[in-house]
């Protein structure tokens, strides 16, 4: 007896039961909310706190009007409280896109200690507003519901949710990012997000708000993506996903896998995540340590690689085909903030570093920019040529690696970015995400003519770029002519 009583004062209660799933409703519904053991008191909030004492208690069908989240949580005596049980009911027609609810205690979001979307006490008062709350490294409980197009329920669960990105968490809409930890409830999302990938599991994924590109076409960094997904380099999956926090309408985001350990783990079928080095800009470093990286950058500075036996030497250091396809398209797209770059190595004797495409938001704006001579610049790239240019001017020593890079240029203008494929790709983006475009600009700053406007510019970019990029190669390689055809442009 006394072993039972034992085992039942640690017992949780059993978890509410709701008469209806979250999801799509086109109409008002009535919302019944019962427990398998007698004498519970159900408790249950709307606002996205955590249920218990003090919140509402449940005694009748609450009445859903328009888009409600519910939290419940059961109580009895002798018992430990249940886990919480999160629906969102969503009272309007089924949009057609991935339709994400997060849910969490309001605290989280808006405190101004504590929340992470707000500016706080300690905000400097001009843009980019650091010392503000959502630059501090805050990671908050919540729960994750993601629907499918077909408005299925995809998965429920607990996760951490923090603002993402640099400068644009200064932005009325704040991009999330959402992690999987067993704290919460599971290491992984057990879910195939992204239908374009044969992955089955994620650690995290990022609601992007487009950075840079937020209020313009939402596209630029999608499309790069796109465009390039079929050369092998690293890449983050994507779909256009609609946001609900706490309920709310927040708007349309661009869905993408989150560029960290587990993402290239997955991506390239390595065993341990954890024996990776990875570095961004010149040496921030993610993960592992910089000390390879600066051992080839010192090798590249210390050796000719016109002589062969040093290039090729340097070819067992960097995945070279990688790194020229990575150049190629930072010029192609005429992206500035090239100096925002990201790469990685397994930490392996024969393993090369390799560069993965991310955040091209500041792309394709000026049609006429001379990437070329940004990129092959001996002084540095990037903004205020603070990034380094040791590997590219190292390698433009050697006539294969300009060979090969000129050839590659070439085969990608008239593949890759062949004017008219591009120009139907953004087709395709564009009118995937249209139909949400006019309500996302109703909740923030922008419209839809906007919109239409900035697309077409985009368009604009595509048609004249070629021109230009073919022009910057001439010069700076000193091409004639002849030579240019020959290369095959």
């Amino acid at each position: 007896m006394q072993n039972d009583e034992k085992s039942r004062a640690v017992a949780y209660c059993p978890r509410p039961v709701f008469s209806a799933e979250g999801g799509f409703y086109t109409s008002p519904l009535s919302i019944s909310i019962s427990s398998s053991e007698d004498g519970t008191i159900i408790y249950y909030t709307t606002d996205g706190s955590v249920p218990g004492p003090g919140s509402k208690i449940y005694t009748k069908p609450l009445d859903i009007e328009s888009t409600t989240v519910i939290n419940a949580r059961a109580y009895k005596d002798g018992y430990l409280p249940s886990q919480v049980v999160t629906n969102t009911y969503l009272i309007e027609p089924m949009n057609g896109f991935a339709t994400i609810s997060i849910t969490t205690d309001p605290k989280n979001l808006w405190d101004g200690d504590t929340g992470i979307y707000v500016m706080g006490k300690h905000a400097e008062p001009e843009y980019p507003y650091k010392g503000a709350n959502f630059w501090q490294d805050w990671e908050k409980t919540a729960h994750v519901e993601f629907f499918e197009t077909d408005g299925s329920l995809a998965f429920s669960m607990d996760a951490g949710i923090s603002i993402h990105g640099e400068y644009t968490r200064a932005a009325e809409q704040k991009s999330f990012a959402i992690e999987a930890r067993k704290k919460y409830q599971s290491e992984y999302i057990n879910y195939r997000v992204f239908p374009e990938k044969n992955l089955l599991q994620y650690q995290s994924l990022v609601l992007r708000n487009s950075g840079q590109d937020n209020c313009n076409t939402k596209l630029r960094d999608v499309l790069i993506s796109r465009l390039m997904k079929e050369t092998g380099i690293d890449y983050q999956a994507y779909r256009p996903a609609v946001l609900y926090l706490n309920g709310e309408y927040w708007g349309i985001y661009t869905l993408r896998e989150s560029t960290d350990k587990h993402f290239l783990s997955f991506n390239n079928h390595l065993s341990n995540p954890d024996n990776l080095d990875i570095i961004e800009g010149n040496n921030r470093i993610h993960q592992g340590d910089y000390s390879h990286y600066k051992s080839v950058l010192d090798y590249i500075k210390s050796h000719d690689l016109s002589i062969d036996e040093h290039y090729e030497h340097v070819k067992t250091l960097i995945n070279v085909d990688n790194f020229i396809d990575y150049q190629i398209a930072v010029i192609y797209a005429a992206n500035t903030d090239n100096g925002n770059i990201k790469f990685w190595r397994e930490r392996t004797p024969d393993s090369k570093w390799r560069w993965i495409l991310f955040d091209f938001d500041m792309a394709f704006r000026r049609v006429d920019h001379d990437t070329v001579s940004h990129v092959f610049n001996p002084k540095g790239t990037g903004a205020g040529n603070w990034f380094s240019t040791t590997i590219q001017m190292g390698l433009l020593q050697n006539d294969e690696f300009k060979e090969k890079f000129l050839r590659r240029f070439a085969y990608h203008l008239n593949n890759t970015f062949e004017t008219n494929h591009v120009i139907s790709v953004i087709d395709e983006l564009a009118s995937e995400i249209e139909p949400e475009i006019p309500r996302n600009f109703k909740k923030w700053t922008g419209s839809y003519s906007l919109w239409k406007q900035c697309v077409q510019k985009l368009k604009d970019f595509i048609m004249g770029r070629p021109y230009y990029v073919k022009m910057y190669l001439q010069q700076y390689f000193g091409l004639t002519d002849a030579q240019m055809q020959e290369y095959g442009f």
